[in-house]
């Protein structure tokens, strides 16, 4: 996670806003909202009212952070939106993905299989790959996968991988 924060890998129009809180001078960030370092919000990016952003998010371009959504250890690809109060830690999000409001990803330990390693008591919410719909109000327990352009209906649990494609039903 540090070489995102890596000076020479910020963009000629990111600034430090505060130490270790840098941003894009095309993204838009509400008055109200609270960024804990290190953060990176990049170009055209919207964060909402009383979002908390931080420690350890990075935000990729042309993402909107809708009000109250609180994200801790999360990296967020670019054209994604998390809606309002979502909850996100330890989590990583594709490019294009969308999370309804009221989304929750807690976080913790988790065994990671990864092809035929299994990494054990891994730090993951989870990972939402890219172009997958996730509808509000939606749980996702510790460690759990969603494939690329999966569809996740309002008021789902999921626990577990999610092939690339498929409809959760509620």
């Amino acid at each position: 996670m540090q070489t995102l924060f890596d000076q020479n890998r910020i963009g000629d129009e990111t600034t430090e806003q505060s130490p270790g809180v840098f941003s894009d001078q095309t993204a838009t960030i509400h008055e109200d909202a609270t960024l804990r370092p290190p953060v990176i919000v990049s170009a055209d990016t919207v964060v909402g009212p009383q979002a908390v952003l931080g420690p350890g998010v990075a935000v990729g371009e042309n993402t909107t952070i809708g009000a109250g959504a609180v994200l801790t250890n999360v990296l967020v690809d670019s054209d994604t939106r998390v809606g309002q109060n979502a909850t996100l830690i330890d989590t990583v999000l594709g490019q294009g993905v969308h999370l309804g409001p009221g989304v929750i990803i807690a976080g913790g330990p988790a065994d990671i299989r990864i092809d035929t390693k299994v990494h054990e008591d891994c730090d993951l919410g989870g990972v939402i790959a890219d172009r997958a719909t996730v509808g509000g109000g939606v749980t996702v327990a510790s460690g759990s996968l969603v494939g690329s352009a999966a569809t996740i209906q309002s008021n789902a649990h999921i626990d577990g991988n999610i092939p690339n494609e498929a409809e959760v039903l509620r």
